[in-house]
């Protein structure tokens, strides 16, 4: 048999790795064999595709579900504290906001306030009846320092009694290190502490007619690196606040300060860092030494002379920063015979933002203009007052100077730059009003106020037609605020609009005044405000309760309509009439609250 002759391939330097003809064919043989099986192999990984696509979707379903628990656990759980709530009812609220509500029973509001409610608030009595309600209420009330720091003595009988000295002690052991709101006064402010004084010595005990005011003040000058706030009028002298802050060193965390009869030569409140709010109470020191560049506000009680203003001027000039100014208390002695034209006062040309006057009522001429109200709107000029506060002291209303406050407004340009006005138991009609208001289109709030006398006298003195003549929020000044389509409006940028009124108007009016400014477009910082606080025994018609809900339901208004629980001196009606003579409430201020300095809270 013959040999079959072999052929050599050869595929140059490779041919040692590539396989040999045998191979070939083999692998040949094996590809072809494979080609059916890798079909089904596909086949099995596109349904493996779908089934993962399938567990993705599953997957994602109790994902969903989870959230879905989760969210519903935590607003069971919510549900479940509340539901506890209800078996302990002393668990409701949060501890802060109890500590809140807590607060208000250290309020010291001394001209609403009795001599014995003054001493509770000084012992604290009613934070030691809230303490005894539960366990609860008592740690909280007892671990909390800062309900223990408002020290209020504000009645001269008070401060007169030394027995009173351990009642402070405790509280200032009690507050702790927690920053101090205190108020030593012996005395009223400005106009009538002298009358005071004299009372002091005829109607007190001789154990209470031994002052110890220094010692008092002497106690919480030991405590003044804590003093946050701080009234003390203890005197016209002087010389009991220099011995009192004798020891003093310093005053790092104090901001507000309220003091009567500052000495000169008293300079420990000049390096007080955080000091930015004063009020200088009569008599009023020429050149005190105080933080001047920094005060932000600054408050007089009791000007009563023209050199009282000649001061003020001369240290208004060393306050740059000024943007807050209060004549509080104010008595500028009027000329004998009244036809005697007034000495005229010093200009005073001030930045400040908001001016703020408050009048003591001439008891001698208190059915004519204020010469105070007319001497001091015509001494000053602001040039960039945003906001203005004209007030009677102690309810006794005094009488509008409509050429004063007209020629005021013109020398301070008030029409471009008035943002805010409240003008609060003063004697102007619904005209003299309008005819101010026309001259301040800029003007986005007005706060109103109808006179509410706490003295017959009032009333008897004036007429009883002539004193109802002038209720300012009336009928007439309603239509004039009414914006009507066609019109220029009067104020046309008003946003907000207070009154405290005794309702003589017609409730239709008001509700066309206040929908004729909610209009969205009209409102671009939010709805229209309207608040009326209605005097004691007016009444309301459910008229203008329904009409007011409506709107503040549509969220173009928010309203508030209150009943203010002060007396009166007018009748008891719901529309006073000229020819109801009926008779008059009693007053509501006694000799006590009279002697109260201001209705601040320390």
């Amino acid at each position: 048999m013959e040999r079959e002759q072999r052929v050599t391939y050869s595929y140059g330097p490779f041919s040692g790795v590539l396989p040999h003809p045998a191979e070939r064919a083999q692998l040949h043989t094996v590809l072809r064999s494979n080609g059916p099986g890798l079909i089904d192999y596909r086949l099995q990984a596109a349904s493996i595709e779908e089934r993962v696509a399938e567990y993705d979707q599953e997957i994602g379903k109790v994902q969903s579900l989870l959230n879905k628990m989760v969210t519903d656990r935590t607003i069971l759980q919510k549900y479940a504290v509340a539901c506890l709530g209800v078996s302990g009812p002393i668990q409701r609220l949060l501890d802060d906001i109890l500590l809140r509500i807590f607060g208000f029973s250290c309020a010291f509001q001394p001209a609403r306030m009795t001599y014995q409610a003054r001493f509770d608030v000084l012992d604290h009595s009613l934070l030691r009846s809230l303490a005894q309600v539960c366990t609860d209420w008592r740690s909280l009330i007892m671990d909390s320092p800062a309900l223990w720091a408002k020290i209020g003595m504000g009645s001269f009988g008070l401060f007169l009694d030394r027995r009173m000295i351990p009642f402070a002690s405790l509280a200032l052991e009690r507050s702790g290190t927690a920053p101090l709101h205190i108020c030593i006064c012996t005395h009223g402010s400005g106009f009538g502490s002298g009358l005071f004084s004299s009372l002091r010595s005829s109607i007190l005990p001789p154990e209470f007619t031994q002052n110890p005011g220094p010692s008092i003040l002497e106690l919480f000058a030991q405590h003044s690196h804590r003093w946050k706030k701080a009234m003390i009028s203890i005197g016209e002298s002087g010389q009991a606040v220099a011995q009192g802050l004798t020891l003093v060193e310093n005053f790092p965390l104090l901001e507000t300060l309220h003091i009567a009869a500052l000495p000169d030569e008293c300079d420990r409140f000049e390096s007080a860092p955080a000091l930015t709010d004063i009020t200088l109470e009569h008599p009023i020191p020429p050149n005190p030494k105080l933080p001047w560049r920094q005060l932000r506000s600054f408050t007089y009680a009791g000007l009563r002379r023209v050199t009282d203003v000649t001061k003020v001027k001369s240290q208004l000039s060393l306050c740059p920063q000024i943007t807050t100014l209060w004549f509080h208390n104010v008595f500028l002695e009027s000329p004998r015979p009244y036809t005697t034209p007034p000495p005229p006062l010093p200009a005073i040309v001030s930045d400040s933002h908001t001016l703020g006057i408050s009048i003591f009522p001439d008891v001698e001429a208190c059915h004519g203009e204020s010469h105070g109200f007319i001497a001091l709107l015509g001494c000053i000029t602001l040039r960039r007052a945003h906001t203005l506060v004209l007030q009677a002291e102690h309810d006794e209303p005094f009488l509008w100077s409509q050429s004063a406050f007209l020629a005021f407004s013109a020398r301070s340009a008030l029409h471009t730059t008035l943002r805010a006005l409240e003008i609060s138991d003063v004697m102007i009609c619904a005209e003299q009003l309008l005819e101010c208001l026309s001259g301040l289109p800029s003007l986005e709030s007005l706060s109103i106020s109808d006179p509410c006398p706490t003295s017959y006298n009032y009333i008897d003195g004036y007429g009883y037609n002539s004193a109802l003549a002038m209720f300012p929020v009336n009928d007439t000044l309603l239509r004039g605020l009414t914006w009507t389509p066609g019109s220029h409006p009067l104020v046309p940028q008003l946003h907000s609009f207070a009154c405290k009124t005794f309702m003589q108007f017609e409730e239709s009016n008001y509700l066309d005044f206040v929908r004729s400014r909610v209009a969205p477009e009209r409102n671009a910082d939010g709805p229209f405000q309207s608040s009326v606080l209605y005097y004691l025994h007016a009444t309301v018609s459910p008229i203008l309760t329904e009409g007011l809900s409506k709107l503040a339901l549509q969220k173009v208004l928010i309203s508030r309509l209150e009943r203010d629980y002060l007396g009166t001196a007018w009748p008891q009606s719901s529309k006073l009439d000229p020819n109801d003579l009926s008779a008059p409430i009693k007053g509501r201020l006694d000799c006590d609250s009279a002697a109260s300095y201001s209705d601040g809270e320390y």
